[in-house]
């Protein structure tokens, strides 16, 4: 029988390993946004890049603290969990909104 804690760190390694294929995206997208493929065409454009920049520079950092922090804790708690679940969520509506800035940009040329 597996006690509730092996339940709980088996979730949490699970949690870790998306969190990192995450991290992965997410420079993948920062380089993505880089190119010149990318350029803004008007100002508009210009701070929507600056925001979605901004906000994986921001996302990246985050995940990479609490990869840091876990690794050394090693603990899984509830609020471990809610931290991971609130990072998958922004991560999402981070690829969502460059998925429409890519759709913008493509309709543009």
């Amino acid at each position: 029988m597996i006690s509730t804690s092996d339940s709980i760190k088996k979730n949490v390694n699970q949690l870790m390993m998306k969190l990192e294929r995450n991290q992965s995206i997410v420079f993948q997208y920062l380089k993505q946004l880089n190119s010149y493929r990318c350029e803004p065409t008007d100002y508009q454009c210009f701070l929507q890049v600056g925001r979605l920049k901004q906000g994986l520079k921001e996302l990246a950092a985050e995940q990479q603290e609490l990869m840091t922090k876990t690794n050394r804790s090693a603990k899984g708690d509830d609020k471990l969990l809610q931290t991971i679940e609130h990072l998958f969520e922004r991560f999402q509506q981070l690829e969502s909104d460059i998925a429409q800035y890519l759709r913008e940009i493509k309709n543009h040329y």
